[in-house]
């Protein structure tokens, strides 16, 4: 079985296979969407198979409404008595403020005087819109002040001049109204109030380019005789209180000049339509500008409706005939009828002939599907479903105007071939497509995957068991270059199946499908073409090792390894500065192309720098890793150089081999540690013996009688060195014991207040011996720690014997005890004898004394013994040296008194 599994005869029988699983995958897909997409598979009703009460049906049925509604509003606006009328007039201005639609009710039969009433025969506008061309207009218009108001008037048309004109200005009312429109809004912000200039309603809306030149305070056109203020007040006055346009030139000089308007300038530019006819009234838009009948913004006005009516009417005119044709060329010729009377118009758009609105609804229900809707009463009856909701969330707001009545019915029976018709063909043709699509999907889509599944777990594998990897000839190309195949097709994919879908409609389905066919036959071959290569590359390990990019950093690092780490530097920031001079004249570069490889190149060198900065830090947070754990005390951690490079490999290994010496000197020292305090355990022990016969038998030389006055100094003195001898003995064992940890601690509760007075009390002798004050300060209150009594003790009389030995005599010993919430601090102050020139921290080593001479009795080990067992029961010791100042403090946790039930 696994000799099969691995041949090549299965591989190649599954990758046919799926291909052709893929290609019905592609086929079903585009199938069963195409129905979705035409309403033919409807998820909320799929066992339906009924035309009429489809969701097909009744998205035919409202695109049929809508449709010959807006051919009711194209009748009402082309037609006059019923009948296409070439010679009805269009207002231009009420087509464009009203986008192309016309307002219910009969038509309005007055004629507005205005200027800006344009009327256009149907006819004539219909043949201009066939064919219309542009003209560009520019339009200049300023004054200048000398002695008088200078006015000059310019408009070009392609360049060449159309008209000319230059005037003396008496009155404001006497520039054009474009300058009038400046100087008005500079009185405005200068002096207030509000103008309106006089057969100006509305403001120009259109796109326009203008540019305003100002020149205040020419030398040419200033008066040296200075400004009679008293007649300039004066005409300020007259401007507030309204009279802008009563002042006369003289007057209107002044003003401007007192507003810094010697000069004005207006340019503009335009692109008009040619016009090619007249209205109704001769008259044409540029004439009536030239003339004087209106201003440059009405002008405007007038081509941008004219230019909108342009545009639409002959697509609106030919959509009138298509559904003319469509609807009205005779009762027998469509399935489809309608009845619509609008507002309050009398006349009724049918093509039922001579029927009442009361008989509409049996006559819908004879036909079969019918659509009614009254507006006076609210009355809307259907038979189509979704018909209301699509009625009232959009056409209603668009037709279902005041008084109107609306009706649209459908001959089920289909007895006409019209669009319906053919549409109750298609569905029953292909609604059963419906199932076998579905079933052809799911088939295809696990044939697919499971071939996929197969070919991906067997690619680059051969033997009886798989364990060779086998690569192709196409594996040996660069992977760069594969990887760019893979993208180009998979975008030459992506738009020729775009292509597919936009060239073949839902009306050509069988197009569609075999295009799609064999387009994702191939696409589907050049994928595993590609995904199987990776898949071998990296089963074989040679993803990497077959690009371009390996073979440019080897390269690289063959020579950038063999540098210095300061050489290596320069290279990379060489390589990064010319990089940047590369890609910074690319960004700027207005060509697009050049643009996008400029951009390619940034996130190309950005890639690649990320790689080797990512690659750095991660190589340099394990060299870190390493030190951290060795600074931790893990002496035996070793750091994986395996994976580092350069000089990171070279720091770890150093870091291992400093850690490795650390290791073996901490080991040693340890060693000696241990060495010592066994030999000192065994002197000890060794010591002792000897000496218990020493002390017994000066104890025994101490009952004779011996009269020898000096035999018993020298008898005092065995004792005493002997005695001596025992507590050093002992010191030193107990010393050894706790340096390594062999001791065992009873821990109970004691009242630390209570044992240093015990303590205090019993060194009392000794402190007045040497002329010691000891100034105590203890809590009233008892302050328990969890100690062990006898290890406590012991400690305590240290401290209390250390002062003893080295204190200064004749001066005060400070006790002092702080008792906080939840800890408790025991310090004792003196005056050393001795200067102390040693650190705090050397004092708690064995055998040190602050007597450099050792002339006292001090063994060098109480110190030691009391920091030791202090840190053995929890607490904390510490020194403070301050000149001769010798201060011990130790800490303990306090614990809480217990309360008596």
């Amino acid at each position: 079985m696994k000799k099969i599994r691995y041949s090549t005869g299965l591989k190649a029988t599954m990758v046919v296979v799926q291909q052709i699983f893929f290609v019905v995958l592609v086929v079903s897909i585009l199938l069963v969407t195409t129905l979705f997409r035409k309403n033919i598979l409807d998820f909320g009703d799929i066992k339906n198979k009924s035309f009429s009460t489809s969701a097909y049906f009744s998205s035919l049925f409202q695109q049929s409404a809508e449709e010959i509604f807006n051919f009711v509003e194209l009748r009402k606006k082309f037609e006059t008595d019923g009948n296409y009328d070439t010679e009805k007039q269009i207002d231009i201005q009420k087509y464009y403020s009203s986008q192309g639609r016309v307002a219910d009710g009969p038509e309005d039969k007055t004629v507005d005087d205005g200027s800006d009433i344009r009327r256009y025969y149907l006819g004539d506008l219909v043949e201009w819109a066939r064919n219309y061309t542009y003209s560009q207009y520019n339009f200049q218009s300023s004054y200048y002040i000398d002695d008088e108001i200078h006015q000059k008037q310019t408009v070009t048309r392609e360049g060449k001049s159309v008209y000319n004109e230059e005037k003396i200005i008496g009155s404001l009312g006497d520039m054009s109204l474009e300058l009038q429109e400046l100087i008005v809004a500079n009185v405005e912000h200068y002096y207030g109030g509000s103008y309106q200039i006089p057969g100006v309603e509305t403001t120009t809306d259109g796109e326009v380019t203008v540019t305003l030149t100002e020149t205040a305070g020419d030398e040419e056109t200033v008066d040296e005789g200075g400004v009679d203020e008293e007649l300039l007040q004066s005409v300020i006055q007259r401007v507030i209180e309204g009279g802008l346009y009563d002042l006369n030139s003289e007057e209107l000089i002044l003003l401007l000049k007192d507003m810094g308007m010697q000069q004005q300038g207006y340019k503009s530019n335009y692109n008009f339509v040619n016009e090619s006819y007249l209205s109704v009234d001769e008259r044409g838009i540029w004439s009536d500008y030239i003339q004087g009948n209106c201003t440059e913004a009405q002008m405007q006005k007038s081509y941008e409706a004219l230019e909108y009516t342009l545009e639409n009417i002959g697509q609106e005119v030919n959509n009138y005939k298509k559904c003319l044709n469509r609807y009205n060329l005779g009762k027998e010729g469509s399935n489809v009828a309608y009845w619509i009377k609008r507002g309050s118009d009398e006349q009724v758009y049918t093509n039922l002939g001579e029927k009442s609105a009361d008989d509409l609804i049996a006559y819908g229900k004879q036909m079969g599907k019918y659509f009614f809707y009254q507006e006076s009463d609210m009355r809307l009856e259907t038979n189509v479903k979704g018909m209301e909701d699509a009625f009232y969330n959009g056409i209603e707001q668009t037709y279902g105007g005041k008084g109107n009545v609306l009706f649209i019915c459908v001959n089920t029976s289909f007895a006409q071939q019209d669009s319906f018709y053919e549409a109750q063909q298609e569905y029953s043709r292909l609604y059963p497509w419906i199932y076998i699509g579905t079933v052809a999907m799911v088939v295809s889509g696990l044939g697919w995957l499971i071939c996929f599944i197969y070919l991906s777990t067997v690619a680059g594998k051969g033997g009886e068991n798989g364990e060779e990897n086998l690569t192709c000839w196409f594996d040996k190309i660069p992977t760069e270059l594969v990887f760019l195949g893979a993208a180009i097709s998979t975008i030459a994919t992506i738009i020729m199946f775009g292509e597919v879908l936009y060239r073949f409609g839902p009306s050509e389905l069988a197009g569609m499908l075999i295009m799609s066919g064999v387009l994702g036959f191939f696409s589907s071959a050049l994928f595993m073409l590609f995904y199987l290569s990776f898949v071998r590359r990296i089963r074989a390990g040679i993803l990497w090792n077959q690009s371009i990019a390996h073979w440019i950093v080897r390269g690289v690092g063959i020579v950038f390894h063999a540098r210095r780490p300061m050489t290596k530097m320069i290279i990379w920031f060489a390589i990064h500065f010319v990089g940047c001079l590369i890609m910074i004249p690319l960004l700027t570069e207005w060509n697009r192309r050049y643009q996008i490889l400029g951009i390619l190149w940034f996130v190309g060198m950005s890639l690649v720098e990320g790689v080797f900065i990512v690659r750095e830090g991660v190589q340099r947070n394990k060299v870190l890793e390493g030190i951290k754990n060795i600074s931790d005390g893990n002496l035996e951690f070793k750091i994986d150089t395996t994976q580092l490079q350069g000089d990171n490999k070279k720091f770890a290994e150093s870091v291992n081999a400093i850690g490795d010496g650390l290791f073996h000197a901490v080991d040693d020292s340890m060693k000696n540690e241990r060495l010592k305090a066994d030999l000192i355990t065994n002197v000890s022990h060794d010591i002792k013996t000897p000496l218990t016969s020493i002390i017994n038998y000066v104890d025994l030389l101490k009952r004779e009688d011996i009269p020898n006055e000096r035999a018993q100094n020298y008898i005092n003195v065995l004792e005493a060195k002997s005695q001596r001898l025992k507590q050093l003995t002992e010191d030193l064992l107990e010393a050894s014991k706790i340096s390594s940890g062999n001791i065992t601690l009873q821990m109970e509760r004691i009242n630390f207040v209570e044992l240093v007075y015990q303590t205090g009390g019993e060194f009392n002798e000794k402190f007045e011996a040497k002329g010691l004050t000891a100034v105590t300060k203890l809590p009233r209150e008892p302050v328990v720690i969890m100690a062990d009594g006898r290890r406590i003790w012991r400690v305590v009389e240290n401290l209390y014997n250390n002062v003893a030995k080295y204190a200064m005599a004749n001066t005060r010993v400070y006790v002092d005890m702080e008792v906080e919430e939840d800890w408790v601090t025991l310090s004792i102050k003196n005056i050393s004898q001795n200067a102390l020139n040693i650190q705090a921290d050397e004092l708690t080593e064995r055998f040190i004394r602050g007597d450099v001479s050792r002339s006292t009795e001090g063994s060098g080990l109480g110190l030691s013994i009391a920091k030791n067992l202090t840190k053995l029961m929890g607490g904390e010791f510490e020194i403070y040296l301050d000149g001769d100042l010798f201060k011990v403090t130790i800490g303990f946790s306090r614990e809480p008194e217990k309360t008596e039930e």
